[in-house]
């Protein structure tokens, strides 16, 4: 039985890798902070993705994320009121909390 040689394997495994990274998450997060609802329709408080770096919260983010180099924070304060109000609205569909 004759193998393939180890970087061969190596650099074939790297690209179905980059293939799936490309397109993993893209598809049904929304991008920056969202609101996040659970399977029972209960809003579980802010979650965070990045669609560049793959930093992913579903739900509970804490108060500032490091995404790209940069530290980005929730919004906070009365204009931060306003802005988590406008928020879009995400429901994660296979976490239930008790």
């Amino acid at each position: 039985m004759k193998r393939d040689p180890l970087e061969k394997q190596y650099s074939a495994l790297e690209a179905g890798l980059a293939a799936q990274d490309a397109t993993q998450f893209d598809s049904y997060l929304p991008t920056g902070w969202f609101i996040s609802i659970d399977a029972k329709g209960v809003a579980r408080g802010l979650g965070y993705f990045c669609p560049n770096c793959k930093v992913t919260f579903i739900a509970d983010a804490p108060t500032a994320v490091r995404c790209c180099g940069n530290i980005v924070k929730q919004p906070s304060g009365i204009v931060g009121l306003f802005k988590q109000l406008m928020l879009p609205r995400h429901q994660v569909r296979g976490i239930v909390y008790a």
